[in-house]
């Protein structure tokens, strides 16, 4: 089953997928397992594919994919941060759905940039697993700790590809004019949360380049000092509605 919703601010987007989520709830109704309702369900909609819109097109061609099952025992909730995270939608399946999407330098950007934070999270978590071994010999710390520095260099390239992110909306914002940033909020707001990501993405350490070498205990340190997925969301967010807002104006250069 494939949903969309539309909305005019990307700052909505969350508050209206509850919304979304809220509806199927009531329209599917309690169920009970085995009876023949569930199992039509669970044939014909074992998936649940909703895609946000903003002003009838994606902003990154992606989708949450929920099982149909999830509702069926009740397991969505928004305590559940995983249930937030949207999953990119097939080349071929998108042209199949006939959707469009905004295209624009600064939406691309803004996104690279969330992709790059995501993989510097996604491996900096890894290193929880290593949280429940049980307490190792001077062997297995080895072992552990040359894992942690073979992977280092793919942490340094995501961090770079944040911080050259970084440099470029900097670069933007401190190259328009007085009067071209009046009146632009959410712009102003991005930049506040950016300011902040970085200093916690750098947590007081001099990144040089990019590069790093650090060892087990210091990646977890790290890892606890990232900021949380929604804050990092909700700047890609503001961003995207000034992209939206002021494309055309004399200041951009990429009319959508």
């Amino acid at each position: 089953m494939f949903i969309t919703y539309d909305i005019s601010d990307p700052i909505n987007l969350y508050e209206t997928f509850e919304t979304v989520i809220s509806s199927l709830k009531s329209a599917l109704g309690a169920i009970e397992v085995n009876s023949l309702k569930y199992y039509v369900l669970d044939f014909w909609w074992p998936t649940i594919v909703i895609i946000p819109l903003v002003k009838g097109k994606s902003i990154n061609k992606t989708a949450w994919k929920i099982s149909t099952n999830v509702f069926l025992h009740s397991f969505f909730s928004k305590d559940n941060w995983w249930n937030y995270i949207q999953h990119p939608i097939p080349e071929e399946l998108w042209n199949k759905l006939e959707l469009s999407s905004w295209t624009h330098p600064r939406i691309d950007l803004i996104n690279r940039f969330q992709a790059s934070f995501a993989i510097l999270s996604i491996l900096l978590s890894h290193f929880n697993d290593f949280a429940r071994l049980p307490e190792l010999d001077e062997k297995g710390n080895e072992i552990i700790q040359n894992y942690v520095l073979s992977i280092n260099p793919k942490i340094s390239e995501s961090l770079q590809s944040i911080f050259d992110s970084i440099t470029e909306m900097l670069n933007y914002f401190n190259g328009l004019s007085d009067a071209e940033k009046e009146g632009r909020d959410e712009l102003s707001g991005a930049l506040l949360t950016l300011k902040e990501v970085h200093s916690q993405i750098t947590f007081g350490k001099n990144f040089d380049g990019g590069n790093i070498a650090m060892g087990f205990s210091e990646t977890k340190e790290w890892l606890h000092q990232l900021p949380p997925f929604m804050k990092i969301e909700f700047m890609r967010l503001l961003w995207i509605a000034d992209v939206i807002k002021t494309r055309g104006l004399s200041n951009d250069n990429y009319p959508l």
